[in-house]
């Protein structure tokens, strides 16, 4: 393996562009430095480098989130469900209430005949019957005949 050697924060040592500095000696005497890599913070290459960088930093964000993505996922077909199954049990709510209603409805019709002027103290038992049941019949279904 190669020695890192790192600039702008990027391992350039695989670059075919990198070349180490440059010392040169001017006429007057001065010396300069010179390095293409460090002059160029956002060549292809570093630019390249730290987008695997960041490729890499997702792809583990993603795998580290991906058991939440699917429970939330299931969570939500759960809900679907459930309320699929709150409308099923809606409709035969709907449904045993009308049933009833029209079994309360036919009761009251055959109860209907009133007793011969009987009032609460009637003393005839299958009259007082038949009061009772009208009265709760009308009680429950909110509604006088």
């Amino acid at each position: 393996m190669t020695e890192e050697i790192i600039i702008d924060g990027v391992n350039v040592a695989g670059c075919k562009y990198y070349t180490p500095t440059c010392v040169s000696t001017h006429l007057w005497g001065a010396l300069t430095k010179s390095n293409k890599c460090e002059d160029n913070p956002n060549c292809y290459y570093k630019q390249l480098k730290r987008l695997e960088q960041e490729n890499k930093e997702l792809k583990i964000y993603i795998e580290s989130n991906k058991q939440q993505v699917e429970e939330a996922e299931m969570l939500v077909m759960d809900n679907d469900r459930l309320q699929q199954e709150v409308e099923n049990l809606k409709d035969t709510i709907y449904y045993d209430i009308e049933k009833y209603r029209i079994a309360l409805e036919e009761i009251r019709e055959i109860v209907k005949v009133d007793c011969k002027g009987c009032t609460a103290e009637c003393d005839c038992d299958d009259d007082w019957t038949r009061y009772m049941i009208k009265n709760k019949i009308n009680e429950v279904l909110g509604d006088e005949v």
